[in-house]
């Protein structure tokens, strides 16, 4: 069976997406994988401490000045 794949993101500032939560240090670092990049970490600003690894939370997009993802800030649980 042939892998499916996901279609990439055109990220726009403020755009809301859903993502799975990944990983959760003891820090508190919250983190999920890029959209487009499976391979690469992102890490989720403002999640609150009571997310766990698997959760489904909405993000909203922060863009840098080169109009790519810089960061994912925390909106919601799904």
């Amino acid at each position: 069976m042939a892998k499916q794949s996901h279609p990439t993101i055109d990220f726009k500032e403020g755009l809301e997406i859903e993502v799975k939560v990944i990983e959760v240090q003891a820090n508190g670092l919250v983190r999920t994988q890029h959209p487009n990049n499976s391979l690469q970490l992102i890490a989720i600003q403002n999640a609150p401490n009571t997310l766990k690894e698997g959760d489904a939370v909405i993000v909203k997009c922060k863009l840098n000045k080169n109009q790519k993802l810089e960061k994912m800030i925390f909106v919601r649980t799904k």
